[in-house]
């Protein structure tokens, strides 16, 4: 069996529970499916095989923003679980110890907002991407900084002021 509270996961026992019984009451198809469908939240599959083929096809400065796009789309779905497995894990230690104080800080500056990108640089295995966070007429700057992993993973931290 899965350790659940180590990472990725980091669950408390209330939060193991639950997953327990939901694992518990899906069917074998069920549980099947989801080994299938890693990418985001979607799960139309013509959408995942669309995104597999852009993201594969495309140039590893242009992976980094489609993955800022997934985790500020997950944000503003909700999906703050997501969000906070992407996250390096010393970045986790240091600013967000739990998913709700990501949620919480991701709520205040992220959610509702329109994203626009800028300068992307490689410095050895890291991508720093700057880009502009919208409300109507204020403007919050944000670094990115992205390490790709195999496929289609990725960690990134971002700052927090």
């Amino acid at each position: 069996m899965i350790d659940l509270s180590t990472y990725p996961f980091n669950l408390n026992d209330e939060q193991i529970q639950k997953v327990t019984k939901i694992c518990s009451d899906m069917t074998l198809d069920e549980k099947i499916g989801q080994l299938f469908c890693p990418i985001g939240s979607s799960f139309d599959e013509e959408q995942i095989k669309e995104f597999i083929e852009k993201y594969n096809s495309a140039n590893e400065k242009t992976k980094v923003g489609l993955n800022i796009q997934k985790v500020f789309d997950a944000i503003n779905n909700e999906d703050y679980e997501y969000a906070y497995n992407k996250l390096d894990n010393t970045f986790k230690q240091t600013n967000f110890k739990t998913v709700q104080e990501l949620k919480n800080y991701v709520i205040q500056n992220f959610s509702g907002k329109q994203l626009k990108y800028g300068e992307c640089q490689q410095q050895g295995s890291l991508y720093i991407f700057d880009i502009t966070i919208t409300e109507g007429t204020k403007q919050t700057n944000k670094r990115v900084i992205m390490q790709l992993k195999d496929g289609t993973d990725f960690v990134m931290s971002f700052n927090v002021n």
